[in-house]
């Protein structure tokens, strides 16, 4: 298809996250995908602010192929909007902050502590706090390497003067699935 484009035509591929490539551990494999893809095209946007911390076949390839990568719209907006937040925040300032691994987030954690004054923290990695203080979660997801760094980062947000809330109630089910 894409070689059949005619000046002002558009491609619109499927997701990318459904081929292995796009965000393989193997660099060489990253790199063929972001290659074919750059192919399509001569310029690159993106707007996927929430992945753009992702070394991936698109959100890192794709602009080394072609040289540079630019922000959308949506992406320079959320980086307006975080800008106001860190610079001239409204107060009380709270984050909400989940996800399944602590080691993703914890320089982020560590960076807010000085600037928000609750932490609201969810999802997986959330159990990795609970047992860290001490509280008994079960089989549920743990990154028991990281519970060090999840008691240190508990003790800096006290001395900061941030409360920690974590989660009381829990839903426990054998698949992932609306209950």
């Amino acid at each position: 298809m894409a070689e059949h484009l005619k000046p002002g035509d558009v491609l619109v591929l499927e997701n990318v996250r459904f081929y292995t490539e796009e965000g393989s551990k193997n660099a060489a494999d990253r790199e063929a995908i972001a290659k074919v893809l750059a192919s399509y095209g001569d310029l690159y946007v993106s707007d996927a602010f929430g992945t753009a911390h992702r070394d991936s076949a698109t959100m890192t390839g794709i602009p080394k192929v072609l040289g540079a990568g630019y922000a959308g719209y949506l992406m320079e907006k959320e980086i307006n909007y975080f800008a106001q937040v860190l610079n001239n925040p409204p107060r009380p300032l709270v984050a909400i902050v989940g996800g399944a691994k602590v080691s993703d987030k914890m320089q982020l954690l560590e960076n807010m502590l000085g600037r928000i004054n609750y932490l609201i923290i969810g999802g997986a990695m959330a159990y990795t706090f609970l047992k860290a203080q001490g509280h008994a979660i079960g089989t549920s997801r743990c990154e028991e390497d990281k519970l060090d760094l999840a008691s240190s980062l508990l003790k800096k947000a006290h001395e900061h003067k941030v409360e920690v809330l974590l989660p009381i109630d829990h839903v426990c089910n054998n698949e992932f699935k609306a209950v």
